[in-house]
């Protein structure tokens, strides 16, 4: 399986996509791209060579979160005032492609997207990679990254955390 990441476009293949979640599914459908044209949120796909397949998708967002609820651990220096975090919104797999390492896969390439917009240095600045999780299966994943849990199915990872991690 050859798999490449691009941004979602008009001839991205999507009508069969079904990751067996259906507001995810309908996301992709419906919404992704419309959202990335108009900057909510950037959709990658991970599709194979001639991209007739979408295997999977994710989002990306900016946001912020608030000091309170965050570990001392990782509220050292920090402000009292939000935090600038990327949000992965959304992220689904095919279920012809789960239990394959295609999650992985995708979070790798969310590290590096994450860690080339952070050594750019022309963006916003953010802390965190954040992400809210759909289910506990979800959370456990997240968690073998290094993600902390920090409440119900949301999860954070300092910046500082990804760039060792892919060094």
């Amino acid at each position: 399986m050859n798999i490449k990441f691009v941004r979602i476009h008009k001839s991205t293949e999507r009508s069969n996509f079904d990751c067996g979640i259906h507001v995810l599914n309908d996301y992709l459908k419906k919404h992704a791209r419309q959202n990335d044209r108009l900057n909510i949120a950037n959709c990658f796909v991970a599709v194979n060579d001639d991209e007739t397949l979408t295997y999977g998708y994710y989002t990306l967002s900016m946001g912020s979160i608030g000091k309170e609820g965050l570990p001392v651990s990782l509220t050292k220096r920090l402000p009292n005032y939000p935090i600038p975090v990327i949000r992965i919104g959304k992220l689904g797999i095919d279920k012809s492609y789960q239990e394959k390492g295609l999650s992985g896969l995708m979070l790798m390439h969310i590290f590096s997207s994450v860690v080339s917009f952070h050594q750019n240095q022309t963006g916003p600045a953010f802390k965190f990679l954040v992400v809210d999780s759909k289910n506990e299966p979800s959370n456990r994943f997240y968690l073998k990254y290094g993600f902390t849990l920090l409440s119900d199915n949301f999860l954070v990872l300092p910046i500082e955390t990804i760039i060792k991690l892919m060094d």
